[in-house]
C-alpha cells in the first residue's frame, strides 16, 4: 500500500494560515519513496508568537515563500490518488480545506486515515497519544517535533507500525479491520 503522510504547521490559530507542509510518500514497510517540503506564505500573514515558538520557523523566511495557490499544483501532483495519513487528521484536513478555500480552489476528494484515532483504537493502553509521546514509546526514536517534514515522517512510520502489528498488508484489509473495530476510517475530505 502506498500512502502520503501529511503534516502542516500554522502561523496562527486560523486554519488557513499554513506556513509549512511536509509530505512523505511511503510504502507499508515504512520506506520513503519521495518527499516534499515547503514553507508557505499565508494569505493573512499574522504570526502568533505561541505558534511560531512551537514550530520554530522564521517569519522572514515564511514571508519570502510562495503562497498556497502557487504551491498547490506541486502538492496535488505529489499526492496523486494516494490516501493521506495524518496524526490528528481533523486538524491537517481542516488546514488543507481552508487553505484551498482561501485561494478559491476546489477541494479534491482524498481518503485519509488518522493515526491519532487509530492508535487509540489499536493501542489502548498508552497514557498519551500525542505524537511526541507515542513515537518515542512505540518506535523508540527521537525526532524534530513540529517540523512538518519530520512530523509527516514519524506519522507515516507510526501508521506502518500499526499496519504490521495487525498484519495488515492491503488497503482493503485495513478498511475492513477498522470498520470491524468500530471506526469511521477511511474518511474522505470532500467539502
Amino acid at each position: 500500500m502506498i500512502f502520503v503522510a501529511i503534516d502542516f504547521e500554522t502561523a496562527n490559530q486560523r486554519k488557513d494560515s499554513a506556513c509549512s507542509i511536509g509530505l512523505k510518500k511511503m510504502n507499508e514497510k515504512g520506506k520513503v519513496l519521495s518527499e516534499y517540503y515547503a514553507l508557505i506564505r499565508p494569505k493573512y500573514p499574522y504570526f502568533d508568537p505561541r505558534c511560531m515558538a512551537v514550530n520554530g520557523l522564521a517569519e522572514l523566511s515564511i514571508l519570502r515563500s510562495p503562497t498556497f495557490d502557487v504551491l498547490w499544483p506541486e502538492i496535488k501532483a505529489f499526492i496523486g490518488d494516494c490516501p493521506l495519513v495524518a496524526h490528528n487528521a481533523s486538524f491537517d484536513m481542516s488546514v488543507l480545506k481552508y487553505s484551498l478555500a482561501a485561494c478559491d480552489i476546489v477541494v479534491p476528494e482524498y481518503e485519509y486515515y488518522c493515526t491519532l484515532q487509530m492508535s487509540r483504537k489499536l493501542m489502548p493502553l498508552h497514557r498519551s497519544y500525542a505524537l511526541t509521546s507515542i513515537v518515542p514509546e512505540v518506535l523508540d526514536l527521537t525526532y524534530n517535533a513540529h517540523n512538518a517534514a519530520d512530523d509527516a515522517y514519524v506519522c507515516g512510520l507510526l501508521f506502518c507500525y500499526m499496519l504490521s502489528k495487525e498484519a495488515i498488508k492491503e488497503k482493503e484489509d485495513l478498511d475492513d479491520y477498522l470498520l470491524f473495530k468500530g471506526s469511521h476510517y477511511p474518511k474522505t475530505i470532500c467539502f
